[in-house]
């Protein structure tokens, strides 16, 4: 008996090595889990579908999509407005924001009611509390 027929495995059309296929695959695999073979068999795909199907993209663009594109101009533009700000809506802010209490020491006059103004700045080592003079409310 030759060592072949003991090995159940398929040759890789792109390389030429022997490999098991993927179960879930079974025999319609052609090629072996190599990157640069799955790529090299898609684009033998894709060139052979081209072959078969030769005039697929003739036509389409001049006839349907060009005319429509000249009626409607600022369509892609509107497009590509509304999918930006679907995107901006969608992002989170890197930190989220927490409210959080502070308890400073510092010099009030409690004969009327005053806002101060903080602005408070997180960093490795801690809080930061920057603040500005008080206002009356």
């Amino acid at each position: 008996m030759n060592k072949l027929e003991l090995f159940q495995g398929k040759k890789c059309v792109s390389c030429g090595r022997f490999f098991e296929a993927n179960p879930k695959v079974g025999a319609r695999q052609k090629s072996c889990g190599a990157a640069e073979c799955r790529k090299k068999r898609k684009r033998m795909q894709e060139r052979a579908w081209r072959v078969r199907n030769p005039d697929y993209f003739q036509g389409f663009y001049t006839a349907y999509v060009k005319p429509w594109r000249d009626v409607h101009p600022e369509y892609q533009k509107q497009q590509r407005c509304k999918r930006r700000r679907e995107i901006k809506t969608q992002i989170r802010p890197e930190t989220p924001i927490e409210s959080i209490r502070l308890h400073l020491r510092c010099k009030l006059r409690f004969d009327e009611i005053k806002t101060q103004i903080l602005r408070v700045t997180h960093t490795e080592q801690g809080f930061w509390v920057d603040g500005a003079e008080m206002q009356a409310a």
